[in-house]
């Protein structure tokens, strides 16, 4: 599992074997209780939709090789949780739409190739990124490091080139067979429009009724923007908590934007409403 974070210490590991009685085919099972790494787009957040991801790689061994290839068949998936159903969420929050298994292969070659920023030190005894693949890495070709591999004298002598040691049974580059397993989670966002969308669209909407006071009455119009741009402040205080974080300005962090600049732009409209109706008026006098 290439994007597990950790292991809880007390996860119950669930296995078993089986064999199918009309052939000569095995299976075996198990389960993996584990916290994974994935990234989340959160541009939309909070009506955001998530794709998670669980990876699962095989690498085929360099020694000892039979012949035998690792052929993986996605099959059957489902919804639901294998736990005991209650009449409670499944995942709190959180809807599942679906889940997708998708392979892959691809050379191990290529890994360090699409990684790496330069080629490995010369006095390096098993480089990953030799000399005569650096051209490869610079023109963004790093799937061709297979090609490149067998094509060497002694394509025995790079860490990427498996062989056997069974008669007849010809080396070649090592490669690596992935399952990608998407789970398609969409977030329940009643709950963030209650707390969140809903008061900073009341509270922007509520400083357009400032217009309906006198005009001569300034400090009961700039009275009323400066309560609602703090009562914004504080609705943003619950919004940061509730907010994940992210390298980006989310959706619902524009509307509060949004909301501030708004706030601004009805302050600055009724001091200039003033000054041209009533103060520069009895200037003119």
């Amino acid at each position: 599992m290439t994007n597990i974070r950790w292991l809880p210490q007390d996860r119950i590991v669930r296995y078993a074997f089986g064999w199918n009685p009309d052939g000569d085919n095995v299976w075996y099972w198990r389960n993996v209780h584990a916290v994974y790494y994935t990234s989340m787009d959160l541009r939309a957040y909070p009506f955001d939709r998530q794709s998670l991801l669980v990876q699962m790689e095989v690498p085929e061994a360099r020694m000892g090789w039979s012949g035998a290839l690792v052929n993986l068949i996605p099959s059957v998936t489902g919804n639901a949780m294998f736990t005991a159903r209650t009449g409670s969420d499944q995942l709190s929050g959180w809807g599942v739409d679906g889940v997708t298994l998708t392979k892959y292969s691809y050379p191990l070659c290529s890994q360090p190739l699409a990684h790496a920023n330069g080629p490995s030190a010369p006095t390096d005894p098993s480089p990953l990124v030799p000399d005569y693949m650096a051209p490869l890495m610079g023109e963004g070709r790093a799937q061709e490091c297979a090609a490149t591999i067998g094509a060497l004298p002694d394509p025995r002598a790079s860490v990427f080139y498996r062989t056997s040691l069974v008669a007849g049974v010809v080396g070649e580059p090592i490669s690596v067979s992935g399952l990608n397993i998407h789970i398609h989670v969409r977030r329940f966002w009643v709950p963030f429009f209650l707390m969140a969308i809903f008061p900073i669209v009341a509270t922007t909407w509520l400083a357009f009724l400032v217009f309906l006071l006198p005009r001569k009455d300034m400090e009961a119009r700039l009275g009323a923007v400066t309560g609602l741009f703090l009562a914004l402040a504080a609705i943003q205080f619950v919004i940061t908590g509730m907010t994940p974080a992210s390298s980006y300005v989310t959706a619902l962090q524009q509307l509060v934007l949004c909301s501030y600049v708004t706030l601004i732009l009805v302050g600055l409209e009724n001091v200039m409403l003033w000054w041209l109706t009533i103060y520069h008026k009895d200037k003119a006098r």
